[in-house]
């Protein structure tokens, strides 16, 4: 689950790690990272959904997250 929420992947049921461990090493070779703020201001709406779309390459496909939580506020 912890892979599929994170558009991850497990390497499990197998003996022979060899062909996830380069898949790893390939999606995570080269990468960008992407920062935003938030246009939102209300704090009451704490769960935040994400959508990432490469424009002008279809041939790309985006990895990242579905959404994010906003902490909790600190308590008094």
């Amino acid at each position: 689950m912890l892979g599929e929420e994170t558009n991850g992947f497990a390497i499990v049921n197998q003996n022979d790690f060899t062909k996830g461990l380069k898949r790893i090493d390939q999606e995570t070779s080269d990468y960008y990272m992407v920062g935003f703020y938030s246009k939102n201001p209300d704090p009451l709406k704490r769960s935040r959904n994400l959508q990432v779309k490469i424009v002008g390459h279809p041939e790309l496909t985006p990895s990242s997250r579905k959404g994010y939580v906003l902490p909790s506020p600190p308590q008094k």
